[in-house]
């Protein structure tokens, strides 16, 4: 079980902020990731360039600025077990017209209903893990503070427009996983779907893998009995590190560590979701 975590408050930031900015301004937060973030200057700079390119013509970028790293400050790099990978983030907005991307993959505002994915992610928990609880909100902060970095392919989107931003960060994101098998050469990372799997280039065969069908309505037939969530603990047992607690509440005497909360009241009942899973019309099903 995870002991008692630590409140990470998120105070909110304009979205006139450069990457730079955010970098600067969130650097105590980030220390974790210092050296990775040292010697990525020149694509972060690159990366600003080409966002303000882009919200020129079609505006704001997905998740506000202050959360476009959040995955990063939750999980600092000597702390990284497991890294579970997604494709860009939330594209969408919830029922209050915030954006429902904060910065960690499949993870949404504690006070937003899962969407569709995660739904079936917790589907799969309830059957294979004992004592899982299913909750009614999608925040999985609380992976994040036991060592799973819940890191998207790319750290930011135009709204309503998945995959908008998918070769921007790509060498930013090599970088950082780079880091984490140097750092932790027997890391576990657990790939859904094809997108999530093309990680395998960036790491040459190194880390272990966990691969299956993305948890998508679309392609969740070949996610269901995966199991990778106990393999993930015997995994970690046998390497006598501490296993994941996937209950995603918080327990009697912890913090919610999960900051500034995303607002949210309903789903649209559309069934449909975002770049986080394909399930929005991509074609992209496993």
């Amino acid at each position: 079980m995870a002991g008692k975590l630590e409140i990470n408050i998120i105070p909110a930031t304009g979205d006139e902020w450069s990457i730079h900015d955010v970098i600067e301004k969130r650097k105590h937060q980030l220390q974790g990731w210092a050296d990775v973030i040292e010697d990525s200057k020149d694509e972060l700079a690159d990366v600003n360039q080409i966002i303000e390119g882009i919200e020129k013509i079609n505006g704001k970028s997905y998740p506000p600025r202050h959360l476009i790293f959040r995955a990063l400050e939750l999980t600092p790099l000597k702390d990284v077990k497991v890294v579970i990978i997604g494709q860009d983030p939330y594209h969408n907005e919830d029922y209050h017209g915030n954006a429902k991307a904060t910065g960690l993959s499949f993870s949404v505002g504690r006070h937003c209903p899962p969407p569709p994915s995660l739904k079936n992610i917790y589907k799969e928990l309830v059957t294979t893990v004992p004592d899982f609880v299913v909750p009614e909100h999608g925040d999985l902060t609380r992976w994040a503070q036991q060592g799973v970095l819940m890191l998207n392919m790319c750290l930011t989107v135009t709204p309503h427009s998945a995959g908008s931003h998918k070769q921007i960060w790509c060498s930013f994101v090599y970088k950082v996983l780079d880091a984490i098998v140097s750092k932790n050469p027997d890391c576990i990372f657990v790939m859904w779907g094809r997108k999530a799997q093309e990680a395998k280039n960036m790491l040459s065969g190194r880390g272990k893998y966990l691969e299956s069908s993305h948890p998508s309505p679309y392609s969740c037939r070949g996610f269901f009995g995966c199991n990778h969530f106990n393999e993930i603990n015997r995994m970690l047992r046998e390497r006598c590190q501490c296993q994941i607690d996937w209950n995603v509440d918080y327990l009697d005497g912890e913090e919610d560590g999960s900051g500034k909360e995303d607002e949210s009241g309903k789903e649209d009942g559309s069934g449909k979701e975002d770049g986080q899973d394909g399930a929005d019309g991509t074609g992209e099903t496993a």
